[in-house]
């Protein structure tokens, strides 16, 4: 008795017929009429009658296909049980609202990372208490008696500017001298994006998702970006830009990696060696 026979049982009961079961499951009508005649004959007696061209169980193959709907359903919650498990043990999931923190984790933990940016903080909290993530990265510390708020690292905006353009002659910009210039942007920004929406109304924000194309802009156009006071040190050797500090409150987050006080002595450690981190290397 194979696993594809049980599910052809299931499919007929659905449907109540070969060719509709067939459709369901992508195989073809002989295939599913041999497989039911090799697990009548093992079994040794039939397991359907016919009425009007639509196949029923008869009374033995009410209970077959009642065993095959069980096995079938454990099987299903084995695979769901023991994927969830290894994933638990063995792949740290991290949820961030932010890019960089993603990539300073990566460093320090010597475990296989499934990692997610999500921009709303809503979501992160609640896929921290349904064990979607085993940490979430926010840019405040959250209320809540079962977890640990553990600040990893702050990040400040600069403006990066060839030293052509208008606004590269001053020490330090506002998000109001900034709004009406055109900005060049990447689309996974995270919480920056946000930010970046809300202050800049004003200007026209060029998102290029294409590496090669960004990285043509960058170079030959005067045009606007951004970079952070972690982003520089692995940018200023490759472009020829000047950055400029901004001095608004809300260019600066602080950001903060949450998880369970019962993981605590798990990843405690690993997230202090985030200060020590060498950012010449971060890849944005």
């Amino acid at each position: 008795m194979e696993k594809y026979q049980l599910e052809y049982l299931v499919a007929i009961d659905r449907h109540k017929t070969i060719s509709k079961a067939a459709q369901e499951l992508h195989v073809s009508q002989p295939s599913i009429t041999k497989a039911i005649q090799k697990l009548e004959e093992e079994l040794g007696f039939p397991l359907f009658t016919r009425e009007n061209h639509r196949l029923f169980f008869n009374q033995e193959g009410q209970i077959v296909l009642k065993h095959a709907q069980r096995i079938l359903e454990e099987m299903q919650e084995l695979i769901s049980e023991s994927t969830n498990n290894y994933l638990t043990n063995h792949i740290l999931r991290i949820g961030s609202i932010a890019p960089t923190p993603l990539w300073a984790i990566s460093q320090v933990f010597d475990t296989p990372i499934e990692s997610s940016l999500v921009t709303q903080s809503e979501k992160l909290i609640k896929g921290l208490k349904n064990r979607q993530y085993d940490i979430i990265i926010l840019s405040e510390p959250i209320s809540n008696p079962n977890v640990i708020c553990q600040k990893i690292l702050d990040e400040q905006l600069y403006l990066a500017l060839k030293p052509s353009h208008p606004l590269a002659t001053f020490s330090q910009l506002s998000f109001q001298d900034i709004n009406g210039y055109p900005l060049l942007m990447r689309s996974s920004i995270g919480q920056w994006k946000m930010v970046k929406e809300k202050f800049l109304k004003d200007s026209k924000l060029i998102v290029e998702e294409d590496e090669e194309i960004y990285q043509i802009l960058n170079q030959n156009a005067d045009i606007a970006l951004f970079r952070t006071n972690l982003s520089i040190t692995s940018h200023k050797n490759k472009e020829q830009r000047i950055y400029i500090p901004i001095t608004d409150s809300s260019a600066t987050l602080s950001f903060y990696a949450i998880y369970l006080k019962k993981d605590f002595r798990k990843y405690e450690s690993y997230l202090k060696k985030i200060e020590k981190l060498n950012w010449a290397t971060f890849k944005p």
